[in-house]
């Protein structure tokens, strides 16, 4: 897992670039504090813990499961946690990297250079700048 300082929170903020190495099957989850800090009536947060069980519970049954049904497992989970209702935002985002087709021709323009400038690959792998 990936870490870092809350994103977009600071206009004057300043953040490391971070590259994260993907083969195909990997996922990648952002999401906001409404779903880690949703509350348990005994106060115990869900936290990254919660959306991490629920991932694995819905891979568990099914491995090539797409993004938006776990995403939505995990947010009914956290509400659910959090006896019923969420009281911050809740903000779930999965991705999941299915590799890399290198037989596709690109055409050179402004979007195609930003997205090769940011993820590099090949079938069996990529990194995500």
């Amino acid at each position: 897992a990936v870490r870092g300082a809350v994103m977009g929170a600071y206009a004057e903020a300043e953040y490391e670039p971070v590259a994260l190495v993907l083969s195909p099957g990997d996922m990648v989850i952002l999401t906001t504090d409404g779903i880690t800090e949703a509350r348990s009536t005994d106060k115990k947060f869900f936290e990254l813990a919660g959306i991490a069980r629920c991932v694995e519970n819905a891979l568990s049954t099914a491995p090539d499961e797409s993004p938006e049904p776990i995403a939505q497992a995990c947010l009914r989970s956290a509400k659910e946690w959090a006896n019923g209702k969420l009281s911050d935002d809740a903000c779930l985002l999965i991705a999941r990297f299915i590799g890399m087709n290198t037989n596709i021709t690109h055409e050179k323009n402004d979007r195609q250079t930003t997205k090769d400038r940011y993820v590099h690959g090949t079938p069996s792998g990529a990194t995500i700048y």
